[in-house]
C-alpha cells in the first residue's frame, strides 16, 4: 500500500487502519536570490557600434541604486547616445547613459536609477547605443 501523504492511525480496531490525508502544501513561488556586489559581463554581439562589456555596481538593486558602466566601441564613426531601457514586473523606463571616459570610438558610459517596482518575474536591461554615420545596434540582458 502506497501511504506517502497519509497519516497511519489505528481507529477504534488494532487490525483495521484507517488512512487519514494529510494536508497538500502550498506551493509559493520564491525567486532565485540575485547576486549581490559588482559583477562585470562580457557581451558578444554583432554590430556597429558594439558593445563589448558592462559593469554593475550590483545586480540586485533592492537596497538602492543600480549603476552601470557599459563599454563601446565604434570602427566607422563616434558613438553619440547610449541608453538603459529597463523593465521590471510592472514598469518599463529608459535611461540616457553619459560619456565617462576614453573616446568616442572606444569609451566607456555611465548611468545610474533606482528601481521603483518589484523585479521577482521580470527584469530586463536593453542597452542602445548610435554614433555619427547612423549606425545604431542593441544588445538584451535578461537579469530575471
Amino acid at each position: 500500500i502506497n501511504t506517502k501523504g497519509f497519516k497511519l492511525s489505528t481507529g477504534k480496531s488494532a487490525s483495521t487502519p484507517v488512512f487519514t490525508p494529510s494536508p497538500s502544501p502550498t506551493p509559493t513561488p520564491t525567486p532565485v536570490p540575485l547576486v549581490q556586489g559588482p559583477q562585470t559581463f562580457s557581451i558578444g554581439m554583432k554590430g556597429i557600434p558594439e558593445m563589448y562589456e558592462v559593469w554593475f555596481n550590483t545586480i540586485d538593486p533592492k537596497n538602492g541604486t543600480q549603476t552601470v558602466k557599459l563599454k563601446i566601441r565604434d570602427k566607422l564613426g563616434k558613438v553619440n547616445l547610449a541608453t538603459a531601457a529597463v523593465k521590471t514586473d510592472k514598469l518599463s523606463k529608459k535611461y540616457s547613459l553619459s560619456f565617462l571616459s576614453g573616446t568616442a570610438s572606444d569609451g566607456v558610459w555611465t548611468g545610474s536609477w533606482t528601481l521603483n517596482d518589484t523585479y521577482n518575474k521580470n527584469f530586463m536591461i536593453t542597452f542602445s547605443t548610435s554614433d555619427d554615420k547612423s549606425n545604431k545596434s542593441s544588445v538584451d540582458l535578461t537579469i530575471r
